[in-house]
């Protein structure tokens, strides 16, 4: 009689199961922030204040005042006398 033979049984094998990977997490990049500039001020113009100017004031006129006239006062005449006639001789009433 044949002596018995174990059954052949495979050795039992693991499954296959892959390694984990990690997860590709692009490392982060900070935030493009320009760097501020400044706001471009202009630089304070003086105001234009035009240089004063004195008034015209026109010099004084002094009035114009007639120079004053005597009156017309007219020469007096010697009142008119009529010269005495004399009677002629022999005319004598």
């Amino acid at each position: 009689v044949p002596s018995p033979q174990p059954p052949q049984v495979p050795s039992p094998q693991p499954p296959q199961v892959p390694s984990p990977q990690p997860p590709q997490v692009p490392s982060p990049q900070p935030p493009q922030v320009p760097s501020p500039q400044p706001p471009q001020v202009p630089s304070p113009q003086p105001p234009q204040v035009p240089s004063p100017q004195p008034p015209q004031v026109p010099s004084p006129q002094p009035p114009q005042v007639p120079s004053p006239q005597p009156p017309q006062v007219p020469s007096p005449q010697p009142p008119q006398v009529p010269s005495p006639q004399h009677h002629a001789a022999g005319q004598l009433e």
